[in-house]
């Protein structure tokens, strides 16, 4: 080859290696502007979410304050114990909804993300003076009750003390939640439009480089490099590893998510429950008979938050994977009726009447009743929820050739064919709907565990109907 054609070969290998040089510095920035806002966006929702876990926590403080009131008033001054450490944990939850707020303003990016937090900050203060000016109230009702003027005690504490805490505080707690609800999905749509972006970026990236590999191929296709090859597939080998474990990362992130979303709505209806069993036991026409069928029920919810609190822990350690089932032999019409005589305590403040029929009580599966009764209990607690006032939720069990069929029925405007698509999924909220969105997502989740098969469909005479069938118990009757 004559030196001229040389000089032109080695012009071109040190132009693919300037090109090869630059598009390596590309893929580097690329590489740190995707990390960077991939950090950014795990701050972002990080701090939410343990926003979101401290108003949990300061609504579950509240909860309990009311329990230890209801117990002061109900069995006495020896109860004063608990409600100092009662108030002690409302004071500590409040100290965190504020930090965590002010921990937004910090990390806001745009004016937008600094005045939302702005508002949780404006939020926390509020509450916090709300709760004063009620433990004020409640310290007045225990000096009349110490001075034994009960009935002006009872009066101070159900107008000024629980009105309030019911009403005016439960607001401020509702619009906090819908606030960070708001927040997180906002985040993640950010987060979804981000990894569009990236997504595009990198494979315009992947694009350039294999015309660039295909380039350098082809100009050294004569003398192959084994020690390139190497170079390669070394190269190769620390991409794979990068990629598991950022695979990895955002799975634990997710599972993080879920686990906290989980703890929120599965303590909230035993505490539902409670307090309603406080109330009826606080009644002043509440006979000896009527206070103790309540303790009792106070009891048997203490029980199931223990037994709750355990598969928690047990939830946390095996990070958010679903807990093993111990199956038995369950007679279901037991259940059923359990679960509706549990949900009395969810159906009488918003005015609705259960009713429960049975044409086969005698239908035995294979469950975990306490897991399967909670199933049943959010299904009921849904049709309550889109019930009107003065309305009936009917709850029914048949066999049927499927096998075992609970059917729970409301009476409400039923459900769009939007939200009839996605009722199951985790974290959607339909029209109407509050909380969290993961009430029927966890009841999916323990039905599919036991095998059977769960739906929300439309009746024709209006509402909807929630439907369980599970498969009958096989094996030997106890």
């Amino acid at each position: 080859m004559r030196s001229g054609g040389w000089i032109e070969v080695r012009r071109r290998r040190l132009v693919l290696i300037l090109a090869n040089v630059v598009w390596l510095l590309a893929v580097l920035g690329l590489a740190g502007w995707t990390l960077s806002n991939d950090a950014r966006r795990a701050t972002r929702m990080n701090g939410l979410a343990a926003e979101m876990s401290s108003i949990q926590d300061v609504d579950a403080a509240i909860a309990n304050y009311a329990a230890q009131l209801a117990r002061f008033f109900l069995l006495g001054r020896d109860q004063q114990a608990d409600l100092r450490s009662a108030r002690l944990a409302i004071e500590r939850a409040f100290v965190t909804f504020a930090q965590t707020a002010r921990t937004q303003v910090a990390i806001a990016i745009d004016a937008d993300e600094t005045q939302d937090a702005l508002r949780d900050v404006e939020n926390a203060r509020r509450m916090l003076e709300l709760y004063h000016a009620i433990d004020q109230a409640t310290a007045r009702a225990i000096v009349l009750d110490r001075d034994h003027q009960p009935a002006q005690a009872m009066t101070v504490y159900e107008g000024e003390v629980d009105f309030r805490l019911s009403t005016e505080f439960a607001a401020l707690l509702d619009d906090a939640r819908t606030g960070g609800q708001t927040r997180i999905d906002a985040a993640g749509r950010t987060a979804a439009v981000a990894r569009q972006q990236a997504l595009i970026a990198w494979s315009l990236a992947a694009a350039s480089g294999a015309i660039l590999l295909g380039l350098t191929a082809l100009m050294l296709w004569r003398r192959p490099s084994p020690a390139a090859d190497t170079l390669a597939q070394a190269y190769e080998a620390r991409a794979e590893e990068l990629r598991d474990s950022n695979r990895r990362l955002r799975e634990t992130d997710a599972r993080r998510g879920q686990f906290l979303a989980d703890v929120s709505h599965e303590l909230r209806t035993p505490l539902t429950i409670l307090r309603g069993e406080a109330d009826v036991a606080l009644l002043p026409r509440a006979g000896p008979e009527e206070q103790r069928r309540s303790l009792e029920r106070i009891q048997d919810q203490a029980e199931e938050l223990g037994q709750l609190l355990d598969d928690l822990i047990a939830f946390a350690r095996f990070e958010g994977e679903a807990l093993p089932l111990h199956l038995a032999p369950v007679l279901l019409g037991d259940l059923l009726a359990a679960a509706v005589d549990d949900a009395e305590a969810l159906a009488e403040p918003r005015e609705v009447v259960l009713d429960l029929s049975m044409t086969a009580r005698g239908v035995w599966v294979s469950a975990e009743a306490r897991r399967l009764k909670q199933a049943l209990i959010i299904g009921i607690d849904n049709a309550i929820n889109h019930s009107p006032p003065g309305s009936t939720v009917k709850a029914s069990l048949a066999a049927t050739e499927a096998g075992a069929e609970i059917r729970i029925s409301d009476q409400g405007s039923g459900i769009s064919a939007e939200d009839e698509e996605r009722v199951f999924d985790r974290f959607y909220r339909g029209s109407g709907s509050t909380g969290l969105g993961i009430g029927l997502a966890i009841a999916k989740g323990i039905v599919d565990q036991h095998s059977g098969t769960i739906t929300l469909t439309n009746d024709d005479e209006g509402g909807a109907t929630l439907t369980i069938v599970l498969p009958l118990h096989a094996g030997p009757l106890p």
